[in-house]
């Protein structure tokens, strides 16, 4: 190989490292708390699905009801745009629960893992009320704009 060819193609090579695999996405971080009726929620899946295209956002409340949305594939934040919200947390008879990697990083660096309910146990018993599982029937929506920190999504049992 001529070396202005090697200098060309060593160009382009760094060019298209730098500017990244494919369009950057802007992606917002999203915050806040899941309370039903006052109080925090611990253990709760919160879902931020797009009304249009794009990823969902994915979260687990803390033990004060806290949450921060990670896009499916874990990236932090979610797009900008208009989401549904569903927060789901039952209580099921006889899972099997296994931990998996999280689908973050893929060069083995990534040593997060979340919880997978393994096999189809049936739900005992709904601890956040069972409109909220879906963001079709839960009634709440947001629109992320920008950084957006302090939601709070104040579940009630009462309908």
């Amino acid at each position: 190989m001529r070396p202005m060819c090697r200098q060309w193609l060593f160009a382009t090579f760094a060019a298209a490292v730098l500017a990244g695999c494919g369009p950057q996405v802007l992606r917002y971080p999203v915050e806040g708390v899941v309370t039903l009726d006052g109080k925090p929620v611990k253990g709760a899946s919160v879902t931020f699905m797009p009304k249009t295209t794009g990823r969902p956002g994915l979260a687990e409340t803390d033990a004060d009801g806290r949450f921060s949305l990670k896009e499916l594939g874990m990236h932090q934040g979610v797009a900008p745009g208009g989401y549904g919200v569903a927060v789901f947390l039952a209580e099921f008879t006889n899972p099997k629960v296994v931990r998996v990697p999280s689908g973050g990083e893929t060069n083995g660096s990534n040593t997060e893992t979340v919880e997978v309910i393994k096999k189809n146990p049936s739900i005992k018993k709904y601890i956040i009320p069972e409109r909220y599982s879906t963001a079709e029937t839960s009634g709440l929506t947001y629109e992320i704009a920008r950084s957006t920190k302090g939601i709070t999504l104040a579940l009630t049992t009462n309908k």
